[in-house]
């Protein structure tokens, strides 16, 4: 649907304005007939967007509730007598608790952006990029949520392992890190087969990618 509506506004562009506007021998203009015409394509992908949208807000409101419980569960707990972390002071504890607070605003982000799809009545014009570009931007920022998360939880495990076994904690970033290469490799695929669109030259530009 968006691809049909940049060529529609492309090919109007290019006419004059009273080209643009005039009706045919029915009395239809240009605009009744392409919504006519693509009436089934925008019901279909007024649907697909909404499911899409309605899914990855569960998993939006998952992540930012992990990660705010998480911001509150300190590692290795906290002084009894002044209520501060152990390792407050450590460069482990402190690169956890941004982290933390970073993938706690992206996920909050990236919800608002679902919010926003849903809302959206996904009319013809909202397809014109503003429909599209929220769900590609709610992914993303979905996906960097994630990514963060998982770089916490290696932070942590240099706090709980700071006593010998270090090479656990490496074991585990290493790991961490292989899986978000995957998930960053799968997700430029799969959005650049869902969100792409068509300049004025007519050139498919990728969302994703």
């Amino acid at each position: 649907m968006e691809r049909e509506m940049w060529w529609f506004e492309k090919v109007k562009r290019n006419l004059h304005p009273v080209v643009a506007e005039a009706k045919n021998n029915e009395g239809k203009t240009p605009r009744a007939l392409f919504t006519k015409q693509n009436r089934e394509l925008r019901e279909k992908s007024d649907k697909w967007t909404k499911e899409i949208a309605n899914a990855c807000i569960m998993g939006s409101t998952l992540m930012a509730t992990v990660v705010f419980a998480a911001l509150f569960t300190v590692p290795c707990g906290t002084n009894e007598n002044t209520g501060t972390p152990h390792f407050v002071r450590r460069a482990s504890f402190v690169v956890f608790a941004i982290l933390d607070t970073l993938a706690l605003l992206l996920s909050y982000l990236s919800l608002l952006m679902f919010l926003a799809v849903i809302s959206s009545p996904c009319e013809e014009a909202d397809f014109y990029g503003r429909v599209p570009g929220d769900l590609a931007l709610g992914l993303n920022l979905l996906q960097y949520s994630i990514e963060t998360m998982m770089l916490a939880f290696s932070a942590t495990m240099f706090i709980v392992f700071k006593d010998g076994w270090l090479w656990v904690p490496i074991l585990l970033t290493v790991m961490a890190i292989f899986t978000m290469l995957m998930c960053v490799g799968k997700s430029w695929t799969a959005g650049g087969e869902m969100f792409y669109f068509v300049n004025e030259n007519g050139d498919i530009i990728y969302l994703f990618t």
